[in-house]
């Protein structure tokens, strides 16, 4: 297990310093290097400054082996006719003799606060890249009251590392395609089933790198890398009331798409575009587009038109009578109003945008994003007998919010939303549950999911309500 999340780190590192390398624009126009020679974190930290008269601030952090100059060169021009610009060159990055004795994201959120401090008028607005971004969660986390507002770029990690595992290892097999079937299903089975039976053999779950970072003490792109995989946000992402822009890459082999709908899903505040046909750098790759996202959100003070939503219930129409049925066939979509869904031994459905009173599966795989199951008085929302299932951004209401068995279930800012005293889980036979952000909530009461549990029948989740 300590080789696979070594592995993982180092593959998020390697695919984002290709991501990286890739060139920057010109930046236009010169900044000042402004240290603090020595604070508290025993180190000198350092920014640079753009346009120091701007009434407001603007603050850019960079992502893995990344430099904010250039990640951010085709934005700094443009945000300091109006702004005062400041890139942060986290310690380690800016220079590499200056290495303090533990990385984490939570180390960087606290030199963010001691150089903007000094430097940025409040509030600011906070603007992060990749591990940029988990940074720039930890800090609106820590910090809201210095806020204005935060805009997070393709970020990498937030999903349980299992998770995350099987969506960087299926990204890789299918190309950054977004299938969900053949090998990469195949290939997604296998890492989720050996993560499974290693936390089974041993009794516990591997959330601790403190095994892994201290042979990293003279990298810290890679202990960065590694710190990502194991970041757990379930139980304060909720405090960050903040407008939040989420802008991500459709082709993201690092940090999937799958991360934006979590982070939409669970901020209270929050909207996402994805950019088609673009990779892990949309500032870079879809930098016009990208440019305007910034210029309404910032400027304009509106939320981007096309940033979108979690789509609630009332925004969808159609016959509430109407029954889907899937029999033996692959890659159906099913798309708006149901009164029940039944589907047998069907591969590569997607369930997107749906409002369902009732949900069956029996020998299938399939994908759920942005839906509605359930009623809240009655019956069992989703029925799952042997089949895999990935759920995204999606509400599951009802007495008993799930049934399982021998399956495999992936949530993802899933929240199960009880109505009664029964349990919202019930396995009939053995069945593997894992939960990315995700929440049971009955009535007042809720507990954050952030894990995986294999159950078998009869089994309830240990819980502890807050």
């Amino acid at each position: 297990m300590r080789c696979l999340l070594l592995l993982l780190g180092l593959l998020l590192l390697s695919q984002t310093v290709s991501a990286t390398n890739m060139g920057a624009s010109d930046i236009g126009l010169e900044g000042e290097r402004r240290c603090l020679a020595r604070s508290h974190l025993q180190q000198a930290i350092c920014l640079y400054q753009y346009n120091p008269q701007g009434e407001q601030t603007v603050v850019l952090i960079h992502g893995l082996n990344g430099s904010a100059r250039d990640d951010w060169a085709g934005q700094i021009a443009l945000l300091a006719e109006h702004y005062q610009v400041l890139t942060i060159e986290l310690p380690g990055f800016d220079d590499p003799s200056e290495l303090p004795a533990h990385y984490s994201t939570g180390y960087f959120a606290e030199v963010v606060h001691q150089l903007t401090r000094e430097f940025a008028p409040r509030p600011f607005t906070l603007i992060g890249h990749s591990m940029g971004g988990v940074v720039a969660l930890h800090y609106a986390i820590e910090h809201p009251g210095s806020l204005d507002r935060v805009v997070l770029v393709s970020v990498p990690g937030i999903l349980h590392q299992m998770a995350y595992s099987r969506e960087v290892i299926g990204s890789w097999v299918r190309g950054g395609s977004g299938g969900h079937g053949g090998l990469s299903a195949r290939v997604e089975k296998l890492g989720i089933k050996l993560l499974s039976t290693l936390e089974g053999l041993t009794g516990r779950r591997f959330e601790s790198t403190d095994f892994i970072l201290p042979q990293l003490t003279d990298n810290p792109q890679a202990m960065a890398a590694v710190q990502l995989a194991t970041q757990d946000f379930s139980r304060v992402l909720q405090r960050i009331n903040l407008p939040v822009l989420l802008l991500w890459g459709e082709n993201d082999r690092i940090a999937p798409p799958r991360i934006g709908y979590t982070l939409r899903a669970r901020l209270p505040n929050a909207r996402l575009h994805v950019f088609a046909d673009t990779a892990h750098m949309p500032m870079q790759q879809a930098r016009h587009r990208f440019n305007q996202f910034l210029v309404d959100f910032l400027l304009a003070r509106s939320w981007p038109l096309e940033a979108s939503a979690r789509i609630e219930p009332a925004e969808l129409d159609g016959d509430e009578g109407r029954v889907g049925r899937c029999r033996n066939q692959n890659n159906m979509v099913f798309a708006g109003v149901y009164e029940h869904i039944d589907i047998r031994s069907c591969e590569g459905v997607v369930i997107r945008n749906a409002r369902i009173g009732s949900l069956s599966l029996d020998g299938a795989r399939v994908e759920i994003l942005d839906s509605l199951i359930g009623r809240e008085q009655s019956g069992v929302a989703l029925r799952s007998l042997r089949s895999d299932l990935k759920i995204t951004g999606t509400r599951l209401i009802g007495p008993r919010t799930l049934e399982s068995s021998g399956s495999r279930i992936d949530m993802a800012g899933v929240s199960l939303m009880g109505s009664g005293a029964t349990a919202q889980i019930w396995i009939e036979r053995g069945s593997d549950l894992l939960f990315s952000m995700s929440e049971i909530r009955i009535g007042e009461q809720n507990v954050a999911l952030h894990g995986y549990y294999g159950l078998e029948q009869g089994e309830l989740l240990p819980l502890k309500w807050e």
